[in-house]
């Protein structure tokens, strides 16, 4: 049972984050994607609004939904550990809560960062949201994309015992939210409406 509780404990983050990332970009392909593929983003644009700012809208759109998904999917998680935990009679193993601040963070910056980077894609190439077939498209490039820092996070651990997860967690949290940040001010200049038109 202790290899089962040190699993849980060290890598719960990590399967959080992959879980959250993967919920955080597929609500952008099923919202933004479902405008484009229905051929209705062109009403979206000749609305009284500039682009910079419906490209703002958007991002600002999926980082709500992506914190609510990190909220939703968090709590769960965490309340089946606790649970499992007790139940396996080894509550004293709890971490200390410089852990749960890692844990916290890490599926949240993660998720901010899937769901930015699944808007962006989408705008920059609109063919893709036609891969989509439905909810949780885990082949569609976008959600593979967006979804990868978190993968790999996870993987690095996974396959690399020797690597401090805690050093992961702390590089995966600092760089999500540089890249996410770096996306807010690109994307409303990357973006452009011709693109999204020619694509329709």
């Amino acid at each position: 049972m202790a290899w089962a509780a040190a699993f849980l404990i060290i890598e719960g983050p990590f399967l959080v984050a992959v879980f959250t990332s993967f919920t955080a970009a597929n609500i952008p392909l099923n919202i933004i994607g479902g405008e484009i593929n229905r051929g209705t983003m062109e009403l979206l644009l000749a609305a009284p609004i500039r682009l910079r700012t419906l490209v703002l809208a958007m991002l600002a759109a999926s980082l709500s939904f992506a914190v609510a998904s990190w909220a939703v999917l968090s709590f769960v998680t965490l309340v089946l550990s606790f649970f499992t935990l007790w139940g396996m009679g080894i509550s004293q193993l709890m971490p200390e809560p410089t852990y749960w601040e890692s844990a916290i963070l890490l599926p949240l910056s993660l998720a901010i960062l899937a769901g930015l980077l699944s808007v962006l894609l989408l705008l920059l190439f609109p063919s893709l949201a036609r891969f989509r077939t439905g909810m949780l498209v885990t082949q569609n490039p976008v959600i593979l994309i967006a979804s990868s820092p978190a993968v790999f996070s996870l993987l690095a651990i996974t396959l690399r015992p020797d690597v401090s997860p805690a050093r992961v967690a702390s590089f995966a949290i600092v760089g999500s939210l540089i890249l996410s940040g770096l996306l807010v001010l690109v994307a409303p200049l990357l973006v452009r409406g011709e693109t999204l038109l020619y694509e329709e």
